[in-house]
């Protein structure tokens, strides 16, 4: 059989890659204002490439995408376009490396597990975003596929190395030396940088070694991510967005229970139901391996009535809200950039120096060295970075959303450290509509 007869047996993936892609592109031809996250990676990344001049830096980040869009930015290029076209390569590679994890069962659920990853609600829209969700999770089902040790050990380190607790996977495959050697090997630069970083603002050269994972791991509990729902967050979720997965996911978990993606699956769906962090995106870590285990369920009913036309055609009918949802958010950005890019994210590009910031946003529209104080709230602004501590600073970027209080001693306290910042001179006041209202932007100079 040629290579070109043999790419033709999976046109039905094929299919689904370029509706998948299609539909990924349009968005990516739309105006992309990024979040808090995406914009943290992208500052990272300037802090990176230019040695801590340009950007913001974040400890309990890990580094690889930051060093990925680091490195379009250094290269002269759009970090935020040319980063989502990187999670959408990501993408596709993940639902490429589902739909072959699933053939090992039978070609109907490699095509029933693809399509379920592609066209998922949650995954639909995050592949949009940058994020480190869907790069971690593609290492990690690639480790899946291949069957080195040493290949295991590298990438679910490099996975770990885009998302920290991706670094589970490493332990979920089967033990043998070569695997922790190959991830210690890859690991060695990250811990040798941060002991480098570090090791002159700790008590212990072993929490400068691990202080991003240290510190990370508090992030475990954000008290601002706690959902009504508690463990049934997750459930919930797909109860509705996309019901099949979870009405076929104990009948396929009955089949595949002693097959590594069901362990992959049960690990890390546990770990994300444990944390009180839950947020929908998480899901995306455990989807593909829930969308194999619910492929196998759904083919086996199918064979079980006997291809029943009713039937089919009712499954068939159970996909269109799940389609519906993902038009629908195929139009949620504008064609131009909002009046809080060619006003406020503009006016901060003149600015040079050092630059106190509550807005992470800012380090995607400046090249300037923003110095973060965001973390926690105090009288005074709260530098986390050591090193930055005694930078001489320029202005400050103040908005008042990014210290959010429930009682009235949190909000003596924020009064106290406005007072403090807005002793300076105000040059930039301006409010702008944002996902819970108008939010305020004030920036203070402290230049001559």
């Amino acid at each position: 059989m040629s290579r070109v007869q043999r790419m033709l047996k999976h046109w039905l993936l094929f299919l689904i890659i370029l509706f998948f892609v299609f539909a990924k592109l349009y968005v990516l031809s739309l105006y992309h204002l990024p979040g808090w996250d995406e914009s943290v990676y992208v500052g990272m990344g300037k802090y990176i490439f230019s040695f801590g001049s340009s950007g913001v830096w974040e400890q309990i980040r890990p580094p690889l995408l930051p060093v990925v869009l680091g490195f379009f930015w250094k290269l002269g290029l759009d970090p935020v376009f040319w980063g989502e076209l990187f999670i959408i390569l990501c993408s596709v590679g993940l639902i490429v490396a589902t739909y072959f994890i699933a053939l090992k069962f039978s070609f109907p659920v490699a095509v029933i597990s693809s399509f379920f990853v592609a066209f998922s609600p949650v995954f639909f829209l995050y592949s949009n975003y940058l994020y480190t969700h869907i790069p971690s999770v593609l290492l990690v089902t690639i480790g899946l596929l291949v069957s080195s040790s040493i290949a295991k050990g590298v990438l679910s380190t490099f996975a770990a190395l885009f998302r920290f607790p991706m670094g589970i996977s490493l332990f979920l495959h089967r033990w043998k030396k070569e695997l922790f050697i190959a991830a210690f090997l890859v690991a060695v630069p990250f811990f040798f940088v941060n002991y480098v970083m570090y090791n002159d603002y700790t008590s212990e050269s072993w929490h400068a070694v691990f202080r991003p994972l240290i510190l990370g791991s508090s992030h475990q509990q954000n008290s601002n991510e706690f959902v009504k729902e508690g463990v049934f967050y997750y459930a919930v979720v797909f109860a509705k967005e996309f019901p099949l997965l979870l009405v076929f996911l104990p009948v396929g978990a009955f089949f595949v229970w002693k097959h590594p993606v069901f362990r992959f699956f049960l690990v890390l769906a546990l770990y994300y139901h444990i944390i009180p962090n839950r947020q929908d995106r998480f899901a995306i870590e455990f989807l593909p391996f829930m969308a194999v285990i619910s492929g196998v369920g759904l083919w086996w009913y199918v064979k079980k009535v006997r291809f029943n036309r009713i039937v089919l055609v009712f499954l068939l009918l159970l996909f269109v809200p799940v389609l519906l949802m993902d038009y629908s958010r195929m139009n949620w950005r504008s064609d131009a950039a909002p009046p809080v890019v060619s006003e406020y994210y503009s006016f901060l590009s003149g600015i040079d120096g050092n630059i106190l910031t509550s807005d992470p946003v800012v380090a995607v529209y400046s090249d300037a060295h923003f110095v973060p104080y965001y973390f926690y709230l105090d009288t005074v602004p709260a530098i986390v970075n050591e090193w930055e501590k005694g930078a001489k600073i320029s202005a400050v970027v103040w908005s008042e959303s990014a210290f959010p209080c429930s009682d009235s001693d949190c909000v003596a306290v924020r009064s106290i450290l406005y007072k403090n910042i807005s002793s300076a001179r105000k040059v930039f006041s301006g409010a702008y509509a944002g996902k819970t209202g108008n939010r305020t932007y004030e920036v203070f100079s402290y230049g001559e």
